[in-house]
């Protein structure tokens, strides 16, 4: 009766799931530098005559490459590459042109301006290239906890784009694993999973469907009050041994994820919890009942829209079954309102309909989903 169990990076953030190309669906502003026409015509004409434009160059550009694409069709071994720094303007904007107005133009801005910074590592935007430029362009990012997050491929339209989409892929897992990644994953929308083909061709399997939640706070009890002879002993407090041990416990027998059981060590799945919003050790914790171990409570907030997170709740075979886990979801939500929250959002596999009836009647309401497409770089030994 958990959230994602392995620390996988579930934040939502743009049309696919990356924390790094967007500040949220709550918060996506997508600025943009004023318009030489602003105060001078309406703001929605305005708007209609960039977008207008923007079409008529993004087809323009589009026909152009698709006929050097197809003039130069008869390149049979495509070869996918680190982009050169000339070419990320191109890279990125062809990554992103199937993102409607204006979000793929933010994410785009953001994208680079990471890259310019260092923030994000170059090496993971590969690419093939041909005489007339640069013809497809694949993302793929190393994040803590040996996870790897991947962009899908995206190429100029034309007779060689499987080919090019797969070189791109094949490409891209390659150098997810030279930098140590065990498992690589992409988290699509329901009409992008649609077109995820190029991700199936090359050894990535859709394993479930990803819901997220969230409920404004206070939380208002429903039914009696939980009172279970439970205590909760922040991270910093705990003995690290214990609390990666009972942390691995609550895997066994799981529902959420148990494809990824046993891939990763214990410090690495920690890493990758670690890395997931803000870290703060005083609101970890380790449950227990009476004297024993029995289960954690993994949150962090996000300041920005006044939320907080459940990063993961689990608890031991042992005590579930015994309404211990709406307990762990009271402490969460009491320590989120007490400190000032309006409102906890989680995740959890569709697959787990325990813990989806506990949201549920916990208040919960779906406000995103995503299907998960995992590929396993490096099996369990």
């Amino acid at each position: 009766m958990a959230n994602p169990p392995l620390g996988l990076t579930c934040s939502v953030a743009g049309s696919s799931a990356w924390a790094f190309a967007s500040d949220g669906p709550e918060r996506r502003t997508n600025r943009m530098a004023p318009s030489p026409l602003a105060g001078q015509v309406p703001g929605a004409l305005v708007a209609k005559v960039i977008v207008s434009l923007q079409r008529a160059l993004a087809v323009e550009w589009l026909a152009a490459r698709t006929r050097g694409t197809r003039q130069g069709c008869a390149m049979k071994n495509w070869h996918a590459s680190e982009v050169k720094p000339t070419e990320w303007a191109e890279a990125v904007g062809l990554l992103f042109a199937h993102v409607p107005f204006p979000e793929g133009n933010g994410l785009a801005r953001r994208t680079l301006d990471l890259l310019k910074k260092g923030q994000l590592p170059a090496g993971g935007l590969r690419v093939v290239r041909s005489p007339s430029g640069v013809q497809g362009a694949v993302l793929a990012v190393p994040a803590p906890g040996k996870v790897g997050l991947v962009w899908p491929p995206r190429t100029i339209d034309g007779p060689a784009a499987a080919a090019i989409e797969d070189a791109l892929l094949q490409d891209a897992r390659a150098w997810l694993t030279g930098q140590g990644i065990k498992l690589c994953q992409a988290l699509l929308t329901t009409s992008e999973a649609e077109q995820a083909h190029c991700l199936v061709r090359n050894q990535f399997r859709r394993i479930t469907g990803l819901i997220y939640l969230a409920r404004r706070l206070p939380i208002e009890r429903r039914g009696p009050a939980v009172r279970p002879a439970l205590s909760f002993e922040p991270f910093g407090a705990a003995d690290p041994e214990l609390f990666a041990a009972t942390l691995e416990a609550t895997y066994e027998e799981t529902l959420d994820f148990p494809e990824l059981n046993g891939i990763r060590t214990r410090d690495e799945v920690l890493a990758g919890h670690q890395a997931q919003g803000n870290f703060d050790p005083s609101r970890w914790w380790l449950v227990r009942e009476g004297e024993r171990a029995c289960g954690v409570l993994l949150t962090s907030s996000a300041a920005a829209d006044h939320s907080w997170e459940v990063i993961y709740m689990g608890l031991v075979p042992a005590a579930r079954g015994r309404r211990l886990g709406r307990a762990l979801l009271e402490k969460a939500g009491l320590e989120a309102a007490q400190a000032g929250a309006r409102r906890l959002t989680l995740c959890v596999d569709e697959r787990n309909q325990p813990a989806r009836k506990l949201y549920q009647a916990s208040g919960f309401e779906q406000v995103d989903r995503r299907e998960v497409f995992l590929a396993i770089l490096q099996p369990p030994r």
